[in-house]
């Protein structure tokens, strides 16, 4: 999905605000217009807008003090502020620094320099907030105790947080590439089942399929049972796939024949899978 960059546009020359209409309307943007400080503040409460283009010579509240307004609120403090002036002297764009403008154009402003400079501010600010939202992405699953891990559209591992190396047999801490696809990392420690549904299993046609992985008990290990749950993300980036490992061992163990109510044992659940077959001929020989 593409994201749209917000741009309010704060003059109080009509004339000035259709020119900045006219020049931005085209790009890409959703403008949004004001014709005064208090009406800018208004607006960008409601907007959060990416960009703000600010004219400084405006009459009752200036663009300097609209800047410092911005500045003091904590939901608009980080927002870039292109002030548009026509004062060149050193103590004007001063006075813009110190209320927190990030940059200057003056009038009449060069078109290209302009957009130039939108885009370049927009590409940082989207960079920024993926970067921000990874970052708090991995921090979450990092410190919960469910293994999860992030596919690319290959199958190949893009992220994997601790738990979920755990199970797969990974270094826990370590930023060296994973070479082998999930997949592969799996069948090497597990049976995946039922095994006809991980046929193609990256197929957007199979993605509500419940899925396992099964490792037998062995004189070292104990037996383990994985839910492999998949959901497709909408990043744009080359995240294509956001995998959770579940251990269900003890839920299924109470699901087996040998566990099981006379009801409940009339359902086959593990029968697909091979297992507790032993325990079910035993208890028909009861």
């Amino acid at each position: 999905m593409t994201t749209t960059s917000t741009i309010l546009i704060v003059d109080d020359q009509i004339t000035m605000r259709e020119s900045l209409e006219g020049v931005l309307s085209n790009q890409g943007y959703h403008l949004a217009f004001a014709e005064d400080g208090p009406e800018a503040l208004r607006k960008a409460a409601t907007l959060k807008p990416d960009v703000i283009l600010l004219d400084v010579m405006m009459p009752g509240m200036d663009g300097f003090e609209v800047c410092q307004r911005f500045r003091a609120d904590p939901k608009l403090a980080e927002v870039p502020i292109i002030m548009l002036t026509a004062l060149n002297d050193r103590d004007s764009r001063l006075a813009g620094i110190k209320a927190g403008a990030d940059d200057f154009l003056s009038k009449p402003f060069d078109t290209l320099e302009l957009r130039l400079r939108l885009k370049t501010i927009t590409k940082l600010n989207r960079y920024r907030r993926l970067h921000t939202e990874q970052a708090k992405f991995e921090w979450i699953v990092e410190k919960i105790t469910e293994a999860f891990l992030i596919l690319n559209q290959k199958g190949e591992i893009v992220y994997a947080n601790p738990h979920s190396r755990f199970f797969l047999n990974l270094p826990t801490y370590t930023d060296a590439p994973i070479k082998k696809t999930f997949v592969e990392l799996a069948q090497s420690a597990f049976k995946c089942q039922p095994a006809d549904d991980w046929t193609n299993w990256l197929s957007s046609d199979t993605h509500s399929t419940s899925r396992y992985l099964v490792r037998s008990e062995q004189p070292n290990t104990p037996k383990l049972f994985l839910r492999v749950d998949m959901v497709e993300m909408d990043s744009g980036g080359e995240e294509h796939y956001l995998i959770h490992l579940r251990d269900v061992t003890e839920t299924l163990f109470l699901r087996s024949p040998g566990n099981q109510s006379d009801t409940v044992r009339k359902t086959p659940f593990w029968h697909k899978f091979g297992l507790f077959k032993k325990k079910t001929q035993e208890h028909e020989l009861d």
